[in-house]
């Protein structure tokens, strides 16, 4: 059966809990390539103009020690490999901020599974009050940032994919390219800490 690489990254919040992003490439590279590709897209899309500007202080990012391999058509895990966990990053923007309010960014194939459009979406949230505009929406240094870390993403080894999940009963789980990326300009509310 064909695998697919995962790999979380859990936020520490001073308030309403933890939350978990969580990647998908194919096996293309090792899992610390991986993990670390991870870790550099999060660390990039957080950073304006200096170093993870866009995260309130007091929130961090940690990614795990393990990149699960997981069967594509059912989402059976065949295996755990250890990884050196990248370095954490915290957030440097001072000042209030929404706990539920952030970005988000959604992942495009360009293909359709089980007669749906396959995407996938990253949130990041929450996100310092000094990147949004007046008006409400992301700010544009900020959302041009998001755009450029995305589409970097996209271009590196580590090869990201969807995972459209096994519909119980019916059809196999099925992973696929990422195409492209989309950032709209407006707050994302996440009423979920789980990505």
């Amino acid at each position: 059966m064909p695998l697919i690489m995962r790999y979380k990254l859990t936020w520490a919040l001073p308030s309403g809990g933890p939350g978990v992003t969580t990647l998908f490439a194919f096996p293309d590279t090792t899992e610390q390539v991986f993990a670390d590709g991870a870790r550099a897209f999060m660390s990039d899309a957080l950073q304006v103009a200096t170093a993870h500007d866009a995260l309130p202080t007091g929130c961090s990012i940690q990614g795990d020690s393990i990149v699960d391999n997981i069967e594509v058509t059912d989402g059976t895990l065949a295996s755990a490999v250890p990884v050196t966990p990248p370095v954490v990053i915290n957030g440097n923007a001072t000042g209030s901020y929404s706990a539920p309010s952030g970005a988000v960014i959604t992942w495009l194939t360009g293909l359709v599974h089980q007669g749906r459009r396959v995407r996938g979406r990253t949130f990041l949230v929450p996100i310092a009050n000094q990147q949004l505009d007046t008006n409400g929406t992301l700010g544009s240094a900020f959302l041009t940032n998001l755009r450029t870390a995305a589409a970097a993403y996209i271009a590196t080894a580590v090869n990201p994919c969807i995972w459209a999940r096994p519909d119980p009963g019916t059809t196999n789980g099925a992973a696929f390219t990422v195409a492209a990326a989309s950032v709209a300009d407006k707050v994302a509310v996440l009423t979920s800490r789980r990505d």
